[in-house]
């Protein structure tokens, strides 16, 4: 989970001067946050089929949407992969908060689904046609809250197995 945020931060860093760097950290971090939530429970069906709609879902949306448009075909591809990868964080996030009801599973559920809310709107503000600043509000009002509730999980599962914080 640690090593999920850290990769955050660098996305942060580089994803203005170099966008396909800055995914490339982003996708980095989402692998790390699935490897945490795989050691806190093993990928099972339930998990499979919420990655695979939400999926489907992104990449539907990336490539129908009349709005979007990428002035690079690279650039669409990356988004793509991207949006595979952090569909699989959703998705797998969703499945634990399915099976085990707990405060811990619940906040990696809700940061997940914020992050992706983010990166939808991240998505818009740079490839799409739709005026107003509103998508990069929503974007930084979605990602701030969506790392503190991952980064808060970690406190949570501490304190849940009796570990001083």
């Amino acid at each position: 989970m640690t090593l999920g945020l850290v990769f955050a931060f660098l996305g942060d860093v580089a994803i203005n001067p170099n966008f396909i760097l800055g995914v490339i950290f982003f996708a980095l971090g989402h692998v790390f946050f699935v490897i945490s939530y795989l050691a806190y429970k093993a990928l099972d069906k339930l998990d499979i089929i919420f990655s695979g709609i939400l999926g489907a879902f992104s990449i539907t949306f990336i490539l129908v949407f009349p709005y979007i448009i990428f002035e690079m075909e690279v650039l669409k591809y990356v988004v793509l992969i991207y949006a595979a990868i952090i569909s699989v964080m959703v998705g797998k996030s969703a499945g634990n908060a399915m099976r085990d009801k707990s405060v811990f599973t619940g906040m990696i559920a809700v940061g997940s689904i914020l992050f992706y809310i983010s990166d939808m709107m991240l998505l818009l503000a740079w490839f799409s046609t739709i005026e107003g600043r509103w998508t990069s509000n929503v974007c930084m009002a979605a990602y701030y809250p969506a790392l503190c509730m991952l980064a808060g999980s970690m406190v949570v599962y501490m304190k849940k197995r009796g570990k001083n914080v």
